[in-house]
């Protein structure tokens, strides 16, 4: 563009159609005796190209932006999720331990018509088999010693109105899913030393790393609960699975991390 010379100042502004966000300027190597050497590409500023960690998420009010992920495996579990949040379905999220089920669960929660009432999670395999009858159902008033004066409600009553996730759903002793059928059955339950029936309102999202399709058929699953769960199924794949998720996960985990240091952490390699 003209004589070197025109342009050794000031730069020539260059664009790039791949990467229209690189603002650069081309300066002219000169030797000493003007003659044009070569050229030097500077990038004035550089506007990193922004991973999105919102995957799929069209606006910041989608509730399901906290899902992170990009890969085919991650959108096609995000679908489905957005098909069945605005409804009453009983899902059951599948997936390795820390692949994000109660993320997704929470997820399924704020997208739904349930939204402004409680989201209450409970570990089924995180509670003595003698303590989840008490835990899930509540109990009233002098059913056993220790007993809290005037009872307890359990999380179904807690989570009425709302959403209760039941993590970990495989771990339920045999014993206490014939109770827990009956409350999916009959939208009612009673309190452990009780006999008036209380009526709830809960919508059920049941989550496990176990496959419990195999293990009603071994008999360590009751089969009737599980098609009762299994209305309709998302299964989250490992991170192992999910190809390039793996940095889109890391970008996001970086800039987490880099607001709550104070530092700036640009990338890992």
């Amino acid at each position: 563009k003209g004589h070197p010379q025109a342009y050794a100042r000031s730069g020539l502004p260059v664009g790039s159609r791949l990467q229209p966000g690189f603002a650069a300027h081309l300066y002219p190597v000169l030797s000493p005796n003007g003659t044009l050497a070569g050229h030097l590409l500077v990038f004035n500023e550089l506007q990193r190209p922004r991973i999105s960690v919102q995957s799929n998420a069209s606006a910041p009010q989608d509730a399901f932006h906290k899902v992170i992920g990009q890969s085919p495996a991650i959108r096609q579990a995000l679908d489905t999720a957005r098909q069945v949040a605005h409804t009453a379905s009983t899902v059951l999220i599948t997936g390795e331990s820390g692949t994000g089920k109660e993320v997704l669960a929470r997820a399924l929660h704020e997208a739904s018509p349930r939204r402004d009432g409680p989201f209450v999670a409970v570990n089924c395999g995180a509670i003595p088999s003698e303590l989840i009858q008490s835990l899930l159902f509540g109990y009233v008033e002098g059913a056993f010693t220790g007993a809290r004066r005037g009872g307890s409600p359990g999380k179904f009553e807690l989570a009425s109105g709302g959403t209760l996730l039941l993590d970990e759903i495989g771990e339920m002793p045999l014993a206490m899913q014939i109770n827990l059928l009956r409350v999916l059955e009959e939208g009612q339950l009673t309190r452990v030393g009780g006999i008036k029936p209380v009526p709830v309102d809960v919508r059920i999202i049941a989550a496990t790393h176990q496959d419990l399709e195999e293990k009603a058929k071994n008999g360590e699953f009751r089969p009737d609960l599980f098609y009762r769960l299994n209305v309709i199924r998302i299964h989250i794949p490992p991170l192992r699975e999910r190809g390039s998720d793996v940095l889109v996960l890391a970008q996001h985990f970086i800039t987490e991390l880099s607001k709550k240091l104070g530092r700036t952490v640009r990338q890992v390699s």
